[in-house]
């Protein structure tokens, strides 16, 4: 079968996304009009969020494994989209993707790439969703203390992933404290979240976390 006939016959929701794609992986934006085609197909079809996540969870990773910088950058920015963009009733469809692919950039020694993921997790921590979803947020606090206590000759990079860690602690607390357990899953995690906080307040290179991040 050829490409025309693999293309013609792909799920809709799959031609949506994949539209969104400049011919050049490098690339870091997106086709544009696509884009917003894609957030609105989003909104008028909810029962395919699960769907676009774990598509977009796929490409993701194939963009990583790849070293495909620019459609790294795509594939997080769309999903974050979609998840500003849908109500909060439907945001659980896919959430799981959203998390999955914020870990693995998190994961990435691309300093870029977690930069990447740690923004895209601060983004969905500022979302209110409804309804209680109880959710373990351990592997990202153990990241991101891992990020805080970051060290080696490259001080620039030294200093965005220490940012990204305090960034990242805050927005998990932000996030729990929003949960029915928010007190008692925070108290728990208090041991490894404080002394990690604590270790770059009197260093200059986690110094006014807000100024250099986004």
């Amino acid at each position: 079968m050829s490409c025309t006939c693999n293309k013609l016959y792909k799920p809709k929701f799959r031609r949506q996304v994949d539209r969104i794609y400049p011919g050049d992986p490098k690339v870091e934006k997106p086709i544009r009009a696509e884009m917003d085609k894609l957030v609105y197909y989003s909104m008028a079809h909810p029962e395919k969020l699960d769907r676009l996540g774990s598509y977009l969870c796929d490409i993701l990773e194939s963009s990583i494994y790849k070293k495909q910088n620019g459609w790294t950058k795509i594939s997080i920015d769309a999903i974050e989209a979609l998840l500003k963009a849908c109500q909060a009733p439907q945001i659980n469809l896919f959430v799981q993707s959203y998390m999955n692919m914020c870990r693995m950039l998190l994961e990435s020694e691309n300093a870029k790439a977690r930069k990447w993921g740690a923004l895209a997790f601060v983004s969905f921590c500022d979302v209110d969703e409804e309804g209680n979803h109880e959710r373990s947020y351990n592997a990202f606090i153990d990241i991101f203390c891992k990020f805080c206590h970051e060290d080696g000759k490259n001080k620039d990079d030294v200093k965005t992933i220490r940012l990204c860690g305090i960034e990242g602690l805050q927005g998990v607390v932000n996030k729990m404290s929003k949960t029915k357990m928010g007190e008692r899953l925070i108290a728990e995690s208090s041991k490894k979240i404080i002394p990690s906080l604590l270790y770059n307040m009197n260093d200059s290179l986690g110094k006014q976390p807000d100024s250099n991040f986004k």
